[in-house]
């Protein structure tokens, strides 16, 4: 099994690898679903992927955000540059981005990142026929959903293990886009579900979940199932964190079992995610951010430990709100009988110096112990690659050394060599030869042939084998270099010609529904979940012309269907892959993009669609928050939440998009469709809405429509 570990600058690169990852993602600078980490230059990257091969380590470029047709193009040079240095892998999301990459770089593997929001195995089998090697699965699924879907489709599958969840499934979330145009699809996420929101049931972080973390147990079912790799989160989290869960994972899969110390480094609570059905500790309204863990509650100023407290430890006090009211690094402990100590174990009564009258829990927030020990290894420790080594000695001979790694292979010839007064002894010569303590590597199997009267001194020895190691490892770093074919682009048609739109509608209520057939309405469709996972594939409307998810799709019934805006579609080339699905027949393309970008995507031989009312979805999440219908966060901004049929809650904008007074633009930019989404409106508001349709007047309100995102 691999573990693919996250390196969001050269610092993590390296603790990835000395803490023992197979294979590392990382983003180039504005490229990528964390462009807010300080990823790696060009030039970063090429010596990162050398570095990384010679120690026997894959490096997978992230590209997992949605593109513009000009921002596909625009990146061809870098992806080139990259691609013949001999990058490993592209992450992508975007469907476009994988034509792209399939038609410039045919030798490079592509994997779906979890912004795809793949949770059946119908979407994983299907990305698998579009050329993709592997799937990241959405992050929501259990682990017999895991176990179905590696039964019935042949796709590598990659699982998150550890680190940040988004409460919304990646990729389906447009909260950051619509209330700031920063959107997670395009690597600007402002996280706002990490705030605290108001309700009717007080204020609490209600949308943010706690971190996932699986222990040996999680992974030892992953690995019996077949799954080919695991993957941690965290290119924005430290050095250490990432060096110590890399290396915790790979003590598992070497059979070593031991406790972490991940949640010492950073901690804002954790769960074991969805991987169980029991999801009841998902969540942590206290705080969003990293509070340490517990270390004691405070009873008259004394407090007994719930793990060990040392000289130097950092530690935050908390009121009972969990607001912050003092901190320090700890200078003095003191036992129950004002004894001063060094240190205090799990279980002792202890005090410190000038507890804040306020505080209430103390958490560590530094444990200068676990923070010495990576350190330590992270400066000492040094990563090397098996190799085998033969060596040839025979008098009146050149003497011949061969290196080969893998089916790498490199020879070197020496001097000619005279008969030794003493022969050598093969023990030493083994002994000498795997001193390779300034190369990568380190010896494994040595094969010595030899005559029994050749000689060669050590020093000339150790000079063959340095010039022979420097030899494999520019062969190794060549193996990977590749070429490339001239640049292909799609040819295409931005004429759009002016038409009369169709009009769909998609209702939440029976009542909405009812009344819009009974004025004659055709095109009237219940709004479609965003994800079917695996368990719910039964629950999928097949005879609905308007899907949510290419897995509805894949199943419907219908010969003429609609794929919905949370497709997140916004270029020609993912156009260009849809249009091969027969029974697809057009596009709803996102509101996440301005009018001058939706003028500059070529739909083909498919229609297109354009949302002009709707209190647009912002979040679809595989859990019921709490049965609360309103939140606000703290610029008064109002959202609705949903409980849907599936159990799972919806987020609405409650200030609706409202494009309708621009229908006559949208009909003169070409658009097939106009969609309007009901959802909380009364029939009287239904009403409202359809006359101000028939005027094609109202107060707009346009979101990125008008303003873009970044």
């Amino acid at each position: 099994m691999e573990i693919v570990a996250p390196a969001g600058d050269y610092s993590r690169f390296l603790a990835c690898i000395k803490g023992g990852a197979n294979s590392i993602y990382l983003g180039l600078k504005g490229v990528g679903a964390r462009r807010k980490a300080p990823n790696f230059t060009l030039e970063e990257l090429k010596e990162a992927i050398d570095f990384a091969h010679l120690k026997g380590v894959r490096v997978y470029l992230t590209l997992n955000t949605i593109y513009k047709d000009i921002e596909i193009e625009n990146l061809y040079e870098n992806l080139k540059t990259i691609y013949e240095w001999g990058i490993d892998a592209f992450i992508v999301q975007d469907i476009g981005m994988v034509k792209f990459i399939k038609e410039n770089f045919p030798e490079v593997e592509i994997h779906g990142s979890t912004q795809m929001t793949v949770a059946n195995h119908v979407e994983a089998q299907y990305y698998k026929n579009l050329g993709l090697k592997r799937i990241v699965l959405a992050r929501e699924l259990s682990f017999e959903e895991i176990k179905s879907i590696k039964e019935k489709c042949d796709i590598d599958l990659e699982i998150f293990v550890s680190g940040a969840l988004c409460i919304s499934y990646s990729g389906n979330c447009y909260f950051s886009s619509l209330i700031g145009s920063r959107s997670g699809n395009r690597g600007l996420c402002a996280q706002p579900c990490r705030k605290k929101y108001d309700t009717d049931k007080g204020s609490a972080y209600i949308l943010s979940p706690k971190d996932q973390f699986f222990n040996d147990q999680e992974i030892e079912m992953l690995n019996e199932i077949g799954v080919e790799s695991i993957k941690v989160e965290g290119r924005m989290k430290s050095e250490e964190y990432v060096y110590e869960t890399v290396s915790y994972y790979r003590d598992i899969l070497q059979g070593i079992y031991r406790k972490s110390n991940s949640f010492k480094i950073f901690n804002r609570g954790y769960s074991k995610g969805y991987f169980y059905e029991n999801r009841e500790e998902l969540m942590n309204s206290n705080f969003s951010f990293d509070l340490g863990y517990l270390l004691g509650i405070i009873n008259n100023g004394t407090f007994i430990l719930e793990d060990k407290l040392t000289l130097g430890d950092g530690i935050v006090y908390l009121d009972k709100n969990y607001n912050k009211v003092g901190g320090e690094y700890v200078s003095k402990i003191y036992d129950s009988s004002r004894n001063l100590l060094r240190e205090a174990e799990k279980g002792q009564k202890i005090s410190l110096n000038k507890i804040p009258k306020e505080a209430f829990y103390i958490h560590k927030t530094y444990d200068k112990e676990v923070y010495d020990n990576i350190s330590k290894n992270l400066k000492d420790g040094k990563r090397r690659v098996s190799i085998n080594i033969s060596l040839t000695l025979k008098t009146e001979n050149k003497s011949i050394i061969e290196m080969s790694m893998g089916n790498i292979n490199v020879q070197l010839e020496g001097e000619i060599l005279e008969k030794a007064k003493n022969p050598l002894k093969e023990d030493k010569v083994r002994e000498k030869i795997s001193e390779l303590g300034e190369t990568n590597f380190y010896l494994e199997n040595f094969k010595f042939d030899y005559d029994g009267k050749a000689f060669i001194s050590f020093s000339e020895l150790k000079e063959l084998k340095r010039k022979c190691a420097q030899k494999l490892e520019e062969r190794i770093i060549e193996s990977f270099r590749r070429k490339v074919r001239e640049k292909v682009i799609l040819e295409k048609n931005y004429e759009n010609s002016e038409k009369k739109s169709e009009l769909f509608i998609s209702v939440l209520k029976k009542e909405q529904y009812d009344y819009l057939i009974s004025l004659g309405y055709e095109n009237v469709f219940y709004k479609n979940p965003d994800v079917l996972r695996e368990s719910n594939l039964d629950k999928a409307i097949l005879d609905n012309k308007l899907c949510g998810n290419i897995s509805q799709v894949l199943l419907s019934k219908e010969k003429k269907i609609w794929l919905d805006w949370n497709s997140n579609i916004i270029n020609s080339y993912a156009c260009y892959v849809l249009k091969n699905i027969d029974k697809l027949e057009g596009i709803i393309l996102s509101p996440e993009i301005k009018k001058e970008d939706l003028e500059k995507i070529d739909t083909f031989s498919l229609k297109k669609g354009i949302v002009v009312y709707g209190k647009l979805r912002v979040m679809y999440i595989e859990k019921n928050i709490d049965d609360i219908k309103e939140i606000y966060n703290e610029q008064g901004d109002k959202l609705l939440l949903y409980k849907n049929e599936l159990g799972n809650t919806e987020v609405y904008l409650d200030k609706e998009l409202n494009l309708i007074p621009r229908i006559n633009e949208i009909e003169k930019m070409g658009f097939h469709v106009i969609k309007i989404e009901f959802t909380f409106e009364s029939l009287e508001e239904v009403k409202n809405v359809l006359e101000a349709l028939e005027s094609r007047k109202g107060k707009e309100r346009t979101y990125n429509y008008e303003s873009g995102l970044y």
